[in-house]
C-alpha cells in the first residue's frame, strides 16, 4: 500500500476515534452530577480511571507490539463502548468499573495508531512527519470542534443519556470497521494472533519488557530526554483541569475557541520555520509557555492568555510526538512499548 493511502487512512481513523470521544468528552463531568454522583464521587472516577490509564500504558504498548497495533486499536474501541455503557446506570460499583475499563481503553489507544501507521510505511524518509501529524491534529480539532459542540449544546440537552449512547454505538462500529479496513504488515511480532495462547503472548511480553529496560540503562540520557518530554503536559495540567470551572457559563463556545485555535495552529506548523534542533526547539516553547500560564491566572485577559497556551502546547504536542518517532524509537517492534512507556511516564508524574 502506497505511503500516501496510510497517511489518509491514518488521518481518517484519528479522527474517527477523536469523534467519538468529542461526543461525551465536553459533558461528561456535568453528565455524571446531573446523573446524582456527587463531586467526591465523580473525583474518585477520574482518578480511577487515570491510574489504570497510568498503569496500563507499558503493558498495553508491549501487548501491542505482541500482537499487533490493529488489534490493540479494536480492543480499545470495544472496551471504551463497554466502560460508557456503565455510565448510563446510577450505581457506584458500575461508575468504578467504567473508569477502570475506560482507563485501560485509553492507555490501549494512546500511542497505539500512530505507530500502527509508522510501522507500514516502507520508507519512512520519503514522508514529511510534521505535515502528516498536523493534519491528524487539525482534523482531529475539526471534528472535535463540530461534534463537541453539538453534543454539549443540543444532544445533551435533549436527552441527558443520548451523547453517551451516541459513543457506545459509535465506538462497536469502529471497531468492525477497523477489522476490514485497516492493513497491517507484520513485522517481529511473535505471536500474531490472540488465539495462539496467553502463554506465548506472556513470553514475548515479558521480552519485550526486558528490551525496554535494557534500552534505558544503556542509554541513561533516553530516561532524562523523556522527562523533559513530560514538561509541557506538566503545565498544562492547571488550564487543562480548571477552564470548564473558570469559564463555566459558556462551556460550548469556548469549547468551539479551544478547537479553532487548535485548528488554525494545526494548519500553521508545517509552515513555522523550525527554531534549531527537535529537542531545542521544543524546550523553546515551553519557556515561552510559563510566562503565559501564569498571566491566565493573574491578567484580566485570562480568555486570551488561555487561546495563546492553547496554540504554544498544541506546537508543543506535534513536535514531540514528531521528535519521539524520528530520533527516539530505532526499533520498530517496540515502537508501541517506547511510545507507552512515555505516556506511562507522562501519566504518573501529571
Amino acid at each position: 500500500m502506497s505511503n500516501k493511502r496510510l497517511s489518509v487512512l491514518y488521518i481518517t481513523f484519528n479522527t474517527f476515534i477523536i469523534s467519538g470521544v468529542a461526543l461525551f468528552t465536553p459533558i461528561l463531568y456535568i453528565f455524571l452530577v446531573e446523573l446524582g454522583y456527587s463531586y467526591t464521587e465523580v473525583g474518585v472516577y477520574l482518578s480511577v480511571f487515570w491510574g489504570a490509564a497510568a498503569l496500563s500504558e507499558l503493558p498495553s504498548g508491549i501487548l501491542a507490539d505482541t500482537i499487533g497495533q490493529k488489534k490493540i486499536v479494536m480492543l480499545s474501541c470495544v472496551l471504551r463502548a463497554v466502560g460508557l455503557a456503565m455510565l448510563i446506570t446510577d450505581n457506584f460499583v458500575l461508575l468504578m468499573l467504567s473508569g477502570l475499563i475506560t482507563g485501560i481503553a485509553e492507555a490501549m489507544l494512546s500511542g497505539s495508531l500512530s505507530s500502527w501507521y509508522m510501522n507500514q510505511l516502507e520508507d519512512k524518509s520519503t514522508v514529511s512527519l510534521d505535515r502528516v501529524f498536523s493534519r491528524v491534529a487539525f482534523f482531529g480539532a475539526l471534528f472535535s470542534l463540530c461534534i463537541g459542540f453539538v453534543s454539549a449544546q443540543f444532544l445533551f440537552k435533549v436527552y441527558l443519556f443520548l451523547p453517551v449512547m451516541i459513543s457506545v454505538l459509535f465506538f462497536v462500529v469502529l471497531a468492525i470497521v477497523i477489522y476490514f479496513v485497516l492493513p497491517e504488515r507484520k513485522l517481529n511480532i511473535r505471536s500474531n494472533e490472540l488465539t495462539a495462547g496467553f502463554e506465548k503472548v506472556e513470553q514475548s511480553w515479558m521480552q519485550n519488557a526486558r528490551n525496554i529496560w535494557v534500552l534505558f540503562r544503556s542509554n541513561n540520557v533516553l530516561f532524562v530526554v523523556l522527562l523533559l518530554l513530560i514538561v509541557p503536559t506538566i503545565l498544562d495540567i492547571g488550564p487543562s483541569n480548571q477552564w470548564q470551572a473558570a469559564f463555566s457559563d459558556e462551556i460550548g463556545f469556548l469549547w468551539i475557541g479551544i478547537s479553532v485555535m487548535g485548528i488554525l495552529t494545526n494548519l500553521a506548523i508545517p509552515k513555522i520555520p523550525k527554531i534549531g534542533s527537535g529537542l531545542q526547539e521544543i524546550i523553546f516553547y515551553m519557556v515561552l509557555d510559563i510566562p503565559i500560564i501564569v498571566l491566565i491566572t493573574f491578567s484580566k485577559l485570562s480568555i486570551v492568555f488561555f487561546m495563546l497556551h492553547i496554540i504554544i502546547f498544541t506546537i508543543m504536542s506535534i513536535k514531540i510526538s514528531v521528535y519521539m518517532h524520528q530520533h527516539l524509537v530505532k526499533d520498530d517492534a517496540l515502537r508501541s512499548s517506547f511510545v507507552s512507556t512515555f505516556y506511562t511516564l507522562e501519566s504518573l508524574i501529571t
